[in-house]
């Protein structure tokens, strides 16, 4: 039999993180807070692709300072499937994510699920049930 590099989660995957960053200068008012869960019922995962079947999601995050320009972001939703890999991602599902971003290199603006981003060699274009992102060269 051949050998495979993927590792399977299974089922019931879960995770979370929350980050509270100080500014470039010790402040906390330049800072980044940041928390984020999610489950899925079934997922997988290689060296360079990741795919979650049946999950939810829920995070936010807030910043001002000059590293992460302005950002503001809600978000919360509901996976059938999420397929992530190098050069794009693609979600079906259901959410309801609300935000902006502006910086330096990238542009966001979302609102309830309807979204548009440019920005990190992307272009993205998401609705409240489905959502894509692509590289540009």
């Amino acid at each position: 039999m051949g050998e495979s590099n993927c590792e399977r989660y299974g089922f019931l995957r879960t995770s979370g993180k929350g980050k509270i960053r100080k500014g470039d200068d010790g402040n906390f008012k330049n800072g980044v807070l940041d928390a984020d869960g999610s489950f899925s019922a079934a997922a997988s995962k290689s060296s360079s692709e990741e795919a979650r079947f049946f999950g939810l999601s829920a995070g936010g995050s807030a910043s001002l300072n000059k590293e992460d320009g302005i950002r503001l972001k809600g978000k919360l939703g509901i996976d059938a499937y999420n397929f992530k890999d190098e050069d794009k991602e693609i979600r079906l599902g259901l959410n309801v994510d609300t935000g902006v971003k502006f910086d330096s290199d990238n542009v966001e603006v979302k609102f309830l699920g309807l979204r548009f981003s440019v920005g990190d060699g992307q272009v993205g274009l998401s609705t409240p049930i489905a959502e894509a992102k692509c590289a540009v060269q």
